[in-house]
């Protein structure tokens, strides 16, 4: 429900979006990962989204705070992602950029899903790649790094199921360092990955560590 102008603005940041993708991890110029098209939707407040995602996915995102976007890939090959149009524009830029990435590396190759600290850092990769944000940026720095100093090291990156806010700035430095060492060598990762691979398997496989 956002003004039309601004609708084509937001469409034409997730065609660049795509295409960084597509260059990451090589997918030939004009190849569909989609299975048509993947939905996007982009609600003015905070109730009409909570309100969307409940009649569209079954989710009550209502008791939980701070939730600006969500993406839903489904097992048939469906993806849909939606958001809160947040006031900040480059805040929200990086939202849509992140959880539309997620849309793509979830149809990329196949349906499997790749550990969350892979999937977050590369959404962070691509969207503050794209985006010119750098007061963002610089909090997820310092939120890396105090979550570094707090635990004592990085362990719990590598485990969780689903990484915790502070560990994303972690994510998205292990995806810099990896691309920028041997952009080959992740492509290769990601496609081991998205093999069901194990991922210690495909890191000793791809850059000789564990």
């Amino acid at each position: 429900d956002v003004r039309a102008g601004e609708a084509r603005s937001w469409a034409n940041l997730l065609d660049k979006m795509y295409d960084r993708m597509r260059v990451v991890v090589r997918v030939p110029e004009g190849e569909n990962v989609f299975r048509g098209r993947c939905l996007i939707t982009i609600w003015s407040t905070t109730e009409r989204f909570n309100e969307w995602v409940l009649a569209s996915e079954g989710f009550d995102l209502s008791s939980r705070q701070g939730i600006a976007g969500v993406c839903f890939g489904k097992a048939n090959g469906d993806t849909h992602v939606t958001f809160y149009r947040q006031p900040d524009r480059n805040e929200f830029a990086l939202v849509l950029v992140h959880e539309a990435s997620h849309a793509f590396t979830h149809r990329y190759r196949t349906g499997r899903r790749i550990p969350s600290w892979v999937n977050e850092g590369l959404a962070e990769y691509v969207s503050h790649n794209l985006v010119n944000a750098p007061q963002w940026a610089t909090g997820r720095a310092r939120g890396s790094r105090e979550g570094y100093q707090r635990n004592g090291g990085l362990a719990t990156l590598f485990v969780m199921p689903s990484i915790d806010w502070y560990q994303y700035g972690q994510a998205w430095e292990f995806t810099e360092m990896m691309v920028g060492e041997n952009v080959d060598g992740y492509r290769a990762f990601i496609d081991a990955l998205k093999d069901g691979k194990d991922v210690h398997d495909a890191l000793e496989e791809h850059y000789g560590t564990s």
